[in-house]
């Protein structure tokens, strides 16, 4: 049963709000109180972006384009294409880049020049970097952030105020953006995790799942679902050992507001005796540390008179969470329990 608890408090503490902080990267020329520091440990532990072999990060230089592409992908890990035929002509398949890019192309967050060229060598500049965040991250949210030097009627105005909004970038302290200036490897170690993450500093150096979030910074933590569409994102087969599970992200106007666990319990003997007694179990040894006493007056007792088709139900009323509720269910003798955790906002 030891195995069993483990096994659904890695489940549940991979997307509720208790959170695990980061391993911490270091580069002779990143103190700890540079203002990108837990930025960049933030990319170093995706694996999105690494320092030289001199131990530096060299937080000043250039980002090229085909550098952000990469950087990106990593991020929000997602699954690479290798199309035999390239997008854009200066980027043969042969190119360090060329899966990232043509990943980002197919998803219609980069496109390339009227003369079909990407220019993967060039430096990214801040107003294209504002639009691959804003495609990248589903950025739809406006509030008409007015910086001095972008004006109403360029193409980048919309894009640099999703990101502004959301709080990714705030421009500089004289009120410009600098939409023709470079992007750093420092900066775009901010942007990045800032969107996965949120705009809540207090949660920038960490990797969990919390109400609010995009579904596109849910993608970037749980890996890319087997299964979409606007608003759910589903994970058809979760595994473990002995537990298998679905989980279900459920979002409203854009945030996540439903957590969903459907635990697949079929190795659990098919007895009245056997499914309490794991039940019981589970909520006292796992939940209950989490989640606190249960709120629910039957707690988990049996819903009705005979063992088929019937529940056992706990459910919690917390900070949290607006609703924290487990109900394990037997459909029939045959077929053995299943379980499901609903966390609602």
């Amino acid at each position: 049963m030891k195995k069993i608890k483990w096994l659904i408090g890695t489940f549940i503490l991979s997307i509720s709000m208790f959170l695990a902080p980061m391993a911490q990267a270091a580069f002779s020329d990143v103190s700890d109180k540079h203002q990108f520091k837990g930025y960049i440990d933030h990319l170093v532990e995706l694996n999105a972006i690494g320092g030289y072999p001199d131990g530096t990060y060299r937080v000043d230089n250039n980002v090229t384009r085909g550098q952000a592409a990469k950087i990106l992908a990593v991020a929000l890990k997602m699954p690479l294409i290798n199309p035999e035929t390239p997008t854009f002509k200066d980027v043969p398949k042969t190119n360090d880049f060329y899966t990232y890019i043509e990943t980002l192309a197919a998803r219609g967050i980069i496109g390339g020049q009227a003369d079909g060229t990407f220019n993967p060598g060039n430096s990214l500049t801040r107003a294209q970097m504002a639009k691959i965040l804003a495609n990248s991250f589903d950025l739809a949210e406006k509030s008409y952030v007015d910086f001095k030097d972008v004006d109403r009627n360029e193409w980048y105005y919309l894009n640099i105020d999703h990101v502004a909004t959301a709080k990714i970038t705030t421009g500089y302290p004289d009120n410009t953006f600098k939409p023709n200036g470079i992007v750093t490897r420092g900066q775009i170690a901010a942007f990045v995790s800032r969107g996965i993450n949120g705009y809540d500093k207090s949660k920038a150096n960490y990797r969990n799942v919390y109400f609010d979030m995009s579904k596109a910074q849910v993608r970037a933590i749980e890996g890319v679902p087997s299964s979409e569409n606007e608003k759910y994102l589903v994970y058809d087969n979760v595994k473990g050992d002995p537990l298998n599970a679905k989980i279900t992200y459920t979002f409203f106007y854009g945030e996540l507001d439903i957590m969903d666990f459907d635990f697949d319990l079929s190795h659990i003997p098919a007895t009245e005796e056997a499914t309490q007694a794991f039940f019981n179990d589970i909520v006292n040894t796992t939940f209950k540390p989490m989640f606190g006493d249960v709120t629910s007056n039957e707690k988990y007792e049996w819903m009705h008179s005979d063992y088929t088709n019937d529940l056992l139900y706990a459910f919690w009323s917390q900070t949290i969470a607006k609703k924290i509720e487990l109900v394990l269910k037997v459909n029939s003798v045959e077929e053995g329990p299943t379980m499901n955790l609903n966390i609602r906002r």
